[in-house]
């Protein structure tokens, strides 16, 4: 299915070679989900929302990580200089209005008055700053297009200029909250932000305001009420829940202690129970496509050898993990690196290995792995967090699928707390799955897993791959805004990842959300995540 925020990526292109001002949000279009339950309701102010997440955050700034538990629960206490509305269009955040110059490299954003949480002013410079010194080192989603970035500019205190080496198809959409929420200069600058003890009471200029955090139980945010928006948010309160279990997650939602329920966090064994619930609102329609993705460390040993990482794809098979850890329900199986739901840019041409256990354990006995005396040809651990059930279900198939082959495999469940380190900073892991999302486009989603300057960037490149093709490649997609040139240059790019397999895409998928009957103002967020609009939710 071609949702909205694909269909936008073709507009997109055209849109960065002309003048563009916007003057406020696009309404839902008449007879969508969004536009009947405006007109039908009317939204009320005050109440508490109770939501989830699956263990607590890496931390509270959302410049240096791309935790998806942090995403939701801090989301809420950030702006961005704009936004993705309900249909893939960009939409005002901090900036009121935009203009992009006629070669579509010159981007002039004009604020709204705007505070942060302790009441000083939201200026340029403080847009400048986090672009420069924070997220464009750090934002495992903006950072790749940050590289395209010639300089940053703050004229005056309401007007901010990024000036790019060439034009992008997708730098508008990369300044979203998906990629970069805006931090106080005052508190961050002259510190490593990364190690800044405001990152675990965090301040922004969102809809919500950091209250507290009870690590292991519950973290509370409460409505800001010098929002620069009028109206929003609707509740007074917003208390995450921090529930590890995933069968906990869909009792507490069946019983009603809880009000949301995002796909990440839902055992796919568990949503056709959920669905039965009377009057629950069911929304599999929003988010972008993820993909399980299995990573391989290419600086140890054994997948530094082309042929072992070829021999393990040969061995795993891939239409298990979807039925088995995702139970068929809105998975599919992956043919490239690339998901199929990005039709744009996804080739029919490349192909991924199939299954062959004889050509695996040929592979391994040329790589210097022949079976021992006790029948294995060698021992390799495979890291998940144990927090994400359909990481925790894939490991176990590709366990399963690799003794086939004569390979042992120890599972090694990882605390969310040391993934960021375990996994992205030091190395120290031989295989890791983990379930990440494109943001509908390749730029915007697929790159940081394998271009150079990702590498140590949490929830980037585990796997360590550099390749100078593959980061001309990525560069060449997000330079241009011709939709032929982008898809070549993505042709290539799955080509040469179907040859070099430094990761193996297990399935691709999408998220399934749900809502108690009694909230109003759920929609679509083409970019996933429904905390990103988690300011119009109300209780009916």
């Amino acid at each position: 299915m071609i949702r909205s925020w694909v269909r936008a990526a073709a507009a997109l292109a055209a849109l960065a070679l002309v003048t563009t001002v916007c003057a406020g949000p696009v309404a839902a279009p008449a007879g969508s989900p969004a536009a009947s339950a405006a007109a039908s309701a009317t939204p009320k102010k005050g109440g508490t929302l109770v939501a989830v997440i699956g263990r607590d955050p890496a931390t509270g700034n959302m410049d240096i990580t791309s935790d998806t538990n942090g995403f939701f629960a801090f989301t809420p206490v950030y702006s961005s200089l704009v936004e993705i509305g309900p249909n893939g269009q960009v939409t005002p955040d901090l900036a009121k209005s935009w203009t992009v110059s006629a070669d579509g490299k010159r981007y002039e954003f004009k604020l709204n008055a705007a505070k942060f949480h302790d009441g000083r002013p939201v200026t340029s410079a403080d847009v400048k700053y986090t672009a420069e010194e924070v997220a464009g080192k750090y934002a495992p989603k903006f950072t790749p297009s940050y590289k395209l970035v010639d300089r940053v500019e703050a004229p005056d205190a309401s007007t901010v200029v990024f000036t790019l080496k060439q034009p992008s198809a997708t730098f508008l959409q990369s300044l979203a909250h998906h990629s970069i929420v805006i931090l106080p200069q005052h508190i961050y600058a002259g510190s490593d932000p990364r190690q800044n003890p405001q990152n675990s009471k965090p301040i922004g200029s969102g809809p919500f305001k950091f209250k507290e955090w009870v690590k292991g139980d519950h973290i509370t945010l409460e409505r800001n009420a010098d929002y620069f928006k009028p109206d929003v948010p609707y509740f007074d309160q917003v208390i995450f829940r921090i529930l590890p279990d995933a069968g906990s997650r869909a009792i507490a939602f069946q019983k009603g202690d809880i009000d949301t329920l995002t796909g990440q966090l839902v055992a796919r064994e568990q949503v056709a129970d959920l669905k039965k619930i009377a009057g629950v609102q069911v929304n599999d329609q929003d988010d972008p496509p993820g993909e399980e993705l299995l990573q391989f460390n290419t600086t140890r040993k054994p997948f530094n050898d082309l042929k072992v990482r070829t021999a393990f794809v040969s061995a795993i098979d891939r239409a298990a993990v979807v039925e088995r850890a995702f139970f068929g329900q809105g998975a599919e199986l992956p043919t490239t690196h690339i998901p199929k739901q990005l039709k744009l840019f996804h080739d029919t041409t490349v192909k991924l290995p199939t299954r062959d256990v004889a050509k695996a354990g040929s592979l391994l006995d040329e790589a210097g792995y022949p079976k021992g005396a006790n029948g294995i040809r060698l021992t390799v651990k495979l890291a998940y967090d144990q927090t994400n059930d359909a990481d925790k279900r894939s490991a176990e198939v590709v366990r399963d699928n690799l003794k086939d082959a004569a390979v042992q495999v120890e599972l090694q469940p990882l605390d969310s707390a040391v993934v960021a380190k375990e996994v992205y900073t030091d190395a120290n892991f031989d295989m890791w799955t983990v379930s990440v999302t494109s943001n509908g486009d390749p730029e915007l989603g697929i790159a940081r897993f394998y271009t150079t300057q990702s590498i140590k960037v949490s929830f980037g490149n585990a796997s360590r791959y550099s390749n100078p093709e593959i980061d001309q490649a990525f560069a060449q997609g997000a330079s241009t805004t011709d939709l032929k040139e982008r898809q070549a240059a993505y042709k290539k790019v799955q080509e040469i990842l179907a040859r070099d397999l430094p990761t193996l895409p297990l399935a691709d998928y999408e998220n399934i959300d749900f809502a108690r009957p009694d909230i109003g103002g759920v929609t679509q967020s083409p970019i996933g995540y429904p905390y990103f609009y988690i300011q119009r939710l109300w209780r009916k």
